[in-house]
């Protein structure tokens, strides 16, 4: 008789005008939406994801997978007012990096709201508040002033230029000590 292992709760959090809950796989139309964005395809990466069942790949061997390994990873942010999916912000266990990140993208049309600070503030408040870690790293493109400007905002400190893979470019590697922000 195999025993199954408890999938972990990955809470849903709200701030006054988002939600931010784990994916389904029904938020697979908005996934190829948001990875097809070209400012996501410029500043992050092209994933590749072009198809509904592309999409669906992604969200098992990504964020799901983090809910079952570590009891986080990104995270579906809806706007509460519409119920409609404007973006992602959670965070993750990349095996380059010795601690969690933060990441987030959202859709433009969702930019310039002041929401990818809103949901970042609460995953980082649960980060430290119920995920107990004591601190957390981001990385962005060099050319990714405005998440760099948010990174600075939410209290981030560059670290360093640090090359994750061989034939990658350094990207900016910033951190966040969360017994000492604000936010946590």
């Amino acid at each position: 008789m195999t025993s199954l292992l408890p999938v972990p709760v990955v809470p849903v959090l709200k701030s006054e005008r988002l939600e931010i809950r784990p994916f389904i796989f029904d938020d697979a139309p908005f996934i190829v939406k948001l990875l097809n964005d070209k400012d996501f395809i410029k500043h992050i990466q092209d994933r590749g994801v072009r198809t509904l069942e592309d999409a669906r790949g992604y969200l098992t061997d990504g964020p799901m997978t983090g809910y079952q390994k570590f009891g986080f990873g990104l995270c579906c942010v809806v706007e509460q007012s519409s119920q409609v999916p404007v973006g992602m912000c959670g965070i993750l266990q990349r095996e380059t990096l010795p601690v969690p990140d933060i990441g987030y993208a959202f859709l433009p049309v969702a930019r310039g709201k002041g929401y990818a600070y809103e949901a970042a503030v609460e995953v980082i408040r649960h980060a430290g508040s119920t995920l107990k870690l004591e601190r957390i790293l981001a990385i962005t493109n060099k050319s990714n002033i405005a998440s760099q400007k948010l990174l600075d905002k939410l209290g981030f400190r560059f670290m360093e230029l640090a090359q994750f893979e061989p034939e990658s470019a350094a990207v900016p590697c910033y951190e966040l000590r969360l017994r000492k922000s604000k936010l946590a």
